[in-house]
C-alpha cells in the first residue's frame, strides 16, 4: 500500500477487481455444485420409482423385503458417495475462489 492519496482511486479499483474475480469463481463453483445436486435427485427420484414399481409388482412378500433391503443399501451407498463428491467441490471451490486473484494479496 502506498502513501500517497493519489493512489487510492487505484488501490480500489484493484479491490474492487479481485473482488470480482472471487465473485465471478465463487458463482461458478456454485453453479457445478447445483448442478450436481439436480443431477444427484433426479437419478434418485428415478431409482426410487423404479423401486416402487418392483415393489408394485412383487408377488410375495419375501420378494418386497428383499427389495426393499436392496434399496436401502443402495440408497445408502449413493448418499455416501454424493456427500465424498460435495465434500471435494466445496474444498475444490474454496480453492478456486482464492486462487482467483485473492482480495487478501490487495490488502496487504
Amino acid at each position: 500500500m502506498t502513501d500517497t492519496p493519489r493512489a487510492i482511486p487505484d488501490l480500489s479499483k484493484d479491490m474492487v477487481n479481485a473482488m470480482a474475480a472471487s465473485a465471478a469463481a465463487a458463482a461458478e463453483a456454485a453453479r457445478r455444485i447445483n448442478d450436481e445436486l439436480l443431477e444427484f435427485a433426479r437419478l434418485r427420484f428415478e431409482n426410487d420409482a423404479g423401486v416402487a414399481e418392483a415393489m408394485v409388482k412383487a408377488e410375495s412378500l419375501a420378494d418386497i423385503v428383499a427389495l426393499q433391503r436392496d434399496f436401502l443399501v443402495s440408497t445408502f451407498e449413493s448418499y455416501a458417495v454424493e456427500t465424498s463428491k460435495l465434500r471435494k467441490m466445496a474444498m475444490d471451490m474454496t480453492k478456486d475462489i482464492s486462487a482467483a486473484e485473492p482480495v487478501s494479496k490487495r490488502a496487504a
